[in-house]
């Protein structure tokens, strides 16, 4: 999907055009986003691009028949801010009035850029194409700061691929712990004795163990396990067809009280 369906020449982009075709040379001088939305009919009357936006990379044209082709690149590096862009405006060398916005593309929809906390290495990249003729050479000119190089490309990359995977990693060992554990609750029965709760999703019997014990009496309370005949704090717990929980209740006062049992899988 081409997010960048409505591009028009300003006014004084269309008056630099008509100088073009009697020879100057097209100079792009820089791009920069904007973070606003206007009207389509009201682009053309733009001097300049909305507010909130943020100069981004011009990189080397290439040539493709009579069009021009022109990458940008757009980095968040130290964005403390994130923002929905919308407007990419191309600045060129008017002869007779200095820099002019010469063209301006604005997005179909809003294009989340992230600050570079949220999602730090986050690039885009985009080409547009002018056409151009014998009669109106094309020049872009470059901030060598900015320009990006293959094996400075090929770092950058590879640097966004090790967070990247550092991130798959960090899910997948999230995920693991997610599974491996489950957290069963209930309420003690009115009588001293079993009570009886289901198994979480894809754990039984076989395949885990308990780790803790916690009743809420007046708050949460662990250190329970005793198996004691005759204790009054009598409370443990068996794993067979079912998650089985026993509490000396009438004794211990907890009718009606609440327990939670942490399992995890072998």
């Amino acid at each position: 999907m081409d997010i960048w369906e409505n591009t028009v020449l300003p006014d004084k982009g269309r008056v630099l055009q008509a100088k073009l075709l009697q020879g100057q040379t097209l100079k792009i001088t820089r791009v920069t986003t904007g973070a606003k939305k206007v009207p389509i009919v009201d682009l053309r009357q733009q001097t300049d691009v909305t507010e909130g936006g943020y100069d981004i990379t011009l990189q080397p044209s290439r040539a493709e028949g009579e069009k021009t082709i022109l990458p940008v690149l757009l980095e968040n590096t130290g964005l403390k801010e994130s923002y929905d862009l919308w407007q990419v405006g191309f600045f060129a060398e008017d002869p007779d009035e200095g820099e002019i916005l010469f063209c301006i593309s604005q997005a179909s929809q809003a294009k989340h850029i992230p600050s570079e906390i949220e999602s730090p290495g986050y690039s885009v990249t985009w080409d547009f194409c002018f056409n151009t003729s014998n009669t109106a050479p094309f020049e872009v000119i470059l901030n060598s700061n900015g320009l990006v190089n293959i094996e400075a490309y090929q770092e950058h990359t590879e640097s966004i691929s090790k967070v990247n995977r550092r991130v798959d990693d960090l899910n997948s060992t999230l995920n693991d712990v997610e599974t491996s554990y489950a957290v069963v609750t209930g309420t003690f029965a009115e009588n001293p004795g079993f009570t009886s709760i289901s198994y979480p999703s894809g754990f039984d019997h076989n395949n885990c163990i308990v780790i803790t014990v916690d009743v809420l009496y007046e708050a949460w309370r662990g250190g329970y396990g005793l198996n004691n005949t005759g204790d009054p704090s009598r409370l443990f717990v068996i794993l067979d067809n079912a998650v089985r929980i026993y509490c000396n209740s009438t004794v211990t006062q907890m009718i009606g009280k609440q327990f939670r049992i942490l399992l995890k899988k072998l």
